[in-house]
């Protein structure tokens, strides 16, 4: 493989891992809203709208990481330019995933076609393609189903309420006890579907680098089996995914390791052509293992790249304080990669 195609799929592996990052992100914030839904809160809106596109950018970026790393060209196919995140799934199903020999691996399989995952998928999908804009439809004579009776129908579903049971609801507390457990109901679906597809590439095949690097963004999921679901507080979803970690100052071990196994490369403020957006006049970029770049910056050491966060327990330039205001650093994650 030539160096511009070598540039070329960090590039694309860099941006997925952004995209993942991203997706992750949203899917455990609208988990949280919807852990919220009470008497006095009944904002489906915004948990629908998270959900919705958080689990569509999942579910492409899944696709699309196995065409990267297979090198394909057209990686965003027009059978990729849809909302339906069934029939995501189903593209899935039909060319990227496989059945492990475990029994747990068949009943995954399984699962991946449970008659209310399918359910919560297509009301999703509706609401992120056009039902989000029932109002105004409706407005304009619209016979489109409201997203939310649709959801209310979902709830009956999974817990039915007859009778009295159904008037007991006048109850402030009862109707917030049966929000609480229809709601985690409807998570553990979801949970249950995003760790199955968010293991396939330890279980389900040969483990590959690239597509373990970027779907290790779902390793929350990844690791919940049963007895797990259910037990996340999402509304907690900041402390999940956000770490006030400190720069790291270089020892002389540090320096040692750093001559005698990682790619490195000084570049100065004075020589470089572009905008610089570090406060130093100079700063040595790092690669450890073509996976966790860093830079190093009087003396401390601050995270390019997400992996190298929460792995080296490193922040970002810009969390750090070292970057002038609003000047991005991307080029020299790109120049790092290239190391």
């Amino acid at each position: 493989m030539n160096t511009n195609k070598i540039g070329e799929k960090m590039d694309r592996i860099s941006t997925l891992q952004q995209e993942l990052d991203l997706s992750y992100k949203l899917v455990c914030k609208g988990l949280g809203e919807l852990q919220k839904i009470n008497y006095s809160n009944d904002f489906y809106f915004l948990p629908l709208l998270l959900l919705s596109q958080g689990i569509e950018r999942f579910l492409k970026s899944y696709i699309i990481a196995y065409k990267v790393e297979n090198e394909e060209e057209n990686i965003f196919p027009e059978d990729l330019r849809i909302h339906s995140l069934v029939k995501l799934l189903n593209i899935i199903k039909q060319n990227y995933y496989v059945i492990g020999s475990r029994d747990t691996d068949i009943k995954d399989e399984h699962y991946l076609s449970n008659t209310h995952l399918h359910k919560l998928l297509d009301i999703l999908s509706d609401f992120g393609n056009n039902g989000r804009y029932y109002n105004i439809n409706h407005l304009i004579n619209s016979n489109d189903i409201s997203p939310i009776s649709r959801w209310e129908k979902l709830e009956q579903d999974l817990i039915p309420l007859i009778g009295e049971e159904y008037l007991k609801l006048i109850d402030i507390d009862t109707r917030n006890n049966y929000y609480k457990r229809v709601n985690n109901k409807i998570i553990i679906i979801i949970e249950k579907f995003l760790s199955i597809l968010s293991r396939q590439h330890i279980f389900g095949r040969e483990s590959k680098v690239f597509l373990g690097a970027t779907i290790a963004n779902f390793s929350t999921f990844e690791y919940m089996y049963d007895g797990d679901y259910g037990k996340t507080d999402y509304t907690l979803v900041k402390k999940m995914y956000e770490h006030e970690y400190i720069a790291h100052k270089r020892t002389f071990i540090d320096r040692l390791k750093t001559s005698l196994f990682y790619k490195h490369k000084k570049i100065l403020k004075s020589q470089y052509e572009g905008e610089w957006p570090f406060k130093s006049e100079s700063v040595t970029l790092e690669s450890r293992e073509n996976k966790f770049y860093i830079v190093i910056i009087d003396g401390y050491e601050y995270a390019l790249n997400g992996k190298a966060s929460s792995r080296l327990k490193l922040p970002t330039p810009n969390k750090g304080g070292v970057v002038v205001c609003c000047k991005s650093t991307d080029k020299f994650l790109k120049i790092a990669q290239s190391l």
